[in-house]
C-alpha cells in the first residue's frame, strides 16, 4: 500500500503542479457579441478585441481588430467597437471605431470591415448605411494599464 502511495505522488503532484500553471499562462476572458463573434483577450486584458469564430457561441477565432476593444454595440445588422489603440500601452488619448457588416459574415480584411475611423468618419459611415442608434452594453475598464 505504501508503495502504491509513493508512486501516486510521483504521478499526481506533477499533475497538480502542471496543470495550475498551464491555467495561469493561458488565462483568458471571452464574451458572445452575436453569432459567431465574441470580443475577449488572452493572457493579458490589453488584448481584448474581437474574434470571429467558426461557429454561433464559438470563444476566440480569428481576430479582426488590434486592440484594446474597450466598448461594443450592436444591433440586428452591424456590430460597433470602441478603440483605444495598443502598443506597449493603451493610448487614452485616441478612440477608433470599428464597424462590422454582420449580414455579410465577414473575416479580416473582407467587405463588411470598416475602420479604424475616428468619430466624424464613423458618423458619416452610420449615416451612409443606415446603422443607426447603436446601445454600446458590453463595456470593459476603458484604462487597463
Amino acid at each position: 500500500m505504501r508503495r502504491y502511495f509513493k508512486h501516486s505522488l510521483f504521478f499526481i503532484l506533477p499533475a497538480t503542479l502542471l496543470t495550475g500553471c498551464f491555467s495561469a499562462l493561458f488565462n483568458s476572458d471571452f464574451d458572445t457579441i452575436m453569432g459567431e463573434y465574441n470580443v475577449g483577450w488572452i493572457a493579458d486584458e490589453k488584448s481584448r478585441t474581437i474574434c470571429k469564430g467558426l461557429n454561433d457561441g464559438d470563444k476566440g477565432g480569428e481576430e479582426l481588430f488590434d486592440a484594446y476593444i474597450f466598448s461594443v454595440g450592436y444591433n440586428a445588422k452591424y456590430i460597433v467597437a470602441k478603440q483605444h489603440p495598443y502598443d506597449s500601452i493603451v493610448d487614452l488619448k485616441t478612440t477608433n471605431y470599428f464597424v462590422i457588416d454582420y449580414s455579410k459574415h465577414p473575416y479580416a480584411k473582407q467587405d463588411g470591415i470598416y475602420g479604424p475611423m475616428n468619430w466624424e468618419a464613423y458618423q458619416k459611415l452610420n449615416t451612409e448605411l443606415s446603422i443607426g442608434e447603436i446601445d454600446f452594453d458590453m463595456n470593459y475598464p476603458e484604462d487597463p494599464n
